[in-house]
C-alpha cells in the first residue's frame, strides 16, 4: 500500500514538473523543453529547462510549429506568420558598437612579407581601411570587400586582351597601349531566412564625390536588366565589380598618365610631409622608404576617396528600406611588393614609386 502511494506522488510531481515547462514543438517532430525568454519577429529566445542557469539559446521562427506554454496559453505559427513577420526589419541596439568593432578588426589588418620571393623595391603598397561610424553590418545583412586587378594592353600587331579587361581604345592600332585598372567588389550576405530585395538605383560607389550606381536611369550599368535585384535566404550575392581607379596608362611608347584617383587626393599630404617630390615631368613618392618599410597615414575626415552605399528592403515594391553606408580611407603604405594579401587586406595598389607624369 505504502509502495502504491508513494508511486502515485511521483507520477503527480512528474506531471506537475512536466506541465511547469514551455514546450517548443518544432516542423520536423521534435520537441524542446524549455523556458521562454523572448518572442521576437523572426526568432525565438529560450533556456533549456533541464538547466535554467545555462546559456541561452535562439530558434528562428521558420522552424518551429507551436509553443505550448506552462500556464496552458499555446502560440501556432504557420508559414504566413513567419513570412508576415519577416516583413520587419530587425532592430540590434548595440549596431554602433558592433560596427566599430567590425571596422577596428578591419583596420587591424597587417601584411606580412613572402617568403622565398625576390622583392621589387620600387613598389610601393597602397592599404585603405574603412573610417569609423561606417555600417558594414546590420541584423539583416553583412558587406565584404574584395579587390579586382583588371590588365589590358594592344600592341603593334593588333588588338591583344589579358584577363578579361577588354579595352575599347579608339586609337591607331599600331600604337601600344598598357592599361591597369582596379576594381571593386562588393559582397552582401543574407543573414535571414527571408528574401532581400537591394534597390541598385539607390546602391552606389560615390568617387571624387561622383556616384556610380549600380543601375541608373533605367539602363543597365554591368549585368543588371532591372532596378531591383533579390538575395535568397541565409546567401551571399556579388555585385558588379565596380572601377575605383586606374593605374598606369601607357597610350604610346613615348606618353604615360597616371590616373591613381584614391592616391591623388592624399597628393597635398604627401607633398607637405615630404613623402613626394616633383622634379620637372617626375614626382617621386615615399623614395626614402626603406624595403620593407611602412608609413601609417592618419585619418583626415576632410578626404572621401571612395565611399559604398547600400539601399535593400524586405519587400519587392522597397515600401520601406533601411540604408548602409561606408567610407574609405588611405591608412598605410608600404615599400616593395612581396606582400602576402591573404589575410584580407581590404583594398590595396601596388605602383612604381618612380612615377613619370608627361603634362599635355
Amino acid at each position: 500500500m505504502k509502495k502504491t502511494l508513494a508511486s502515485i506522488i511521483v507520477l503527480c510531481i512528474s506531471i506537475i514538473a512536466v506541465n511547469a515547462q514551455d514546450v517548443i514543438v518544432k516542423k520536423d517532430g521534435s520537441t524542446i523543453l524549455s523556458k521562454i525568454l523572448e518572442v521576437n519577429p523572426n526568432d525565438v529566445k529560450y533556456k533549456k529547462f533541464s538547466n535554467p542557469n545555462g546559456p541561452t539559446y535562439t530558434i528562428i521562427k521558420s522552424e518551429i510549429m507551436s509553443i505550448n506554454y506552462e500556464n496552458g496559453d499555446k502560440d501556432v505559427f504557420n508559414t504566413a506568420q513567419s513570412s508576415e513577420a519577416g516583413k520587419s526589419f530587425g532592430v540590434n541596439p548595440k549596431l554602433q558598437e558592433d560596427n566599430l568593432q567590425l571596422v577596428r578588426e578591419y583596420n587591424s589588418i597587417q601584411l606580412a612579407p613572402k617568403t622565398g620571393k625576390k622583392s621589387n623595391d620600387d613598389m610601393l603598397t597602397f592599404l585603405m581601411g574603412l573610417k569609423e561610424g561606417s555600417v558594414i553590418e546590420t541584423p539583416e545583412l553583412k558587406v565584404t570587400f574584395t579587390m579586382k586587378h583588371w590588365f589590358g594592353r594592344v600592341t603593334m600587331f593588333g588588338n591583344k586582351v589579358k584577363n578579361e579587361r577588354i579595352l575599347d581604345l579608339g586609337e591607331d592600332p599600331a600604337m601600344r597601349f598598357y592599361n591597369h585598372q582596379y576594381k571593386l567588389v562588393v559582397t552582401l550576405k543574407n543573414k535571414t531566412d527571408n528574401t532581400i530585395y537591394v534597390d541598385l538605383a539607390n546602391s552606389f560607389i560615390l568617387r571624387d564625390n561622383q556616384a556610380n550606381p549600380y543601375f541608373a536611369a533605367g539602363e543597365s550599368n554591368g549585368r543588371y536588366t532591372q532596378r531591383v535585384i533579390s538575395i535568397p535566404p541565409m546567401s551571399s550575392l556579388s555585385l558588379e565589380p565596380q572601377n575605383i581607379g586606374q593605374g598606369d596608362t601607357w597610350v604610346t611608347t613615348r606618353n604615360s598618365v597616371a590616373e591613381y584617383d584614391i592616391i591623388k587626393s592624399y597628393m597635398p599630404y604627401f607633398t607637405e610631409k615630404g613623402y613626394s617630390q616633383e622634379k620637372k615631368n617626375s614626382i617621386f613618392l615615399f623614395d626614402k622608404l626603406e624595403k620593407g618599410g611602412k608609413v601609417d597615414i592618419p585619418l583626415m575626415p576632410e578626404i572621401n576617396p571612395l565611399s559604398v552605399h547600400i539601399t535593400y528592403s524586405l519587400d519587392e515594391k522597397i515600401t520601406t528600406s533601411q540604408n548602409m553606408h561606408m567610407d574609405f580611407y588611405l591608412r598605410q603604405v608600404l615599400r616593395g611588393d612581396n606582400w602576402d594579401y591573404s589575410n584580407g587586406a581590404l583594398i590595396f595598389y601596388n605602383i612604381k614609386s618612380f612615377w613619370k607624369i608627361l603634362k599635355t
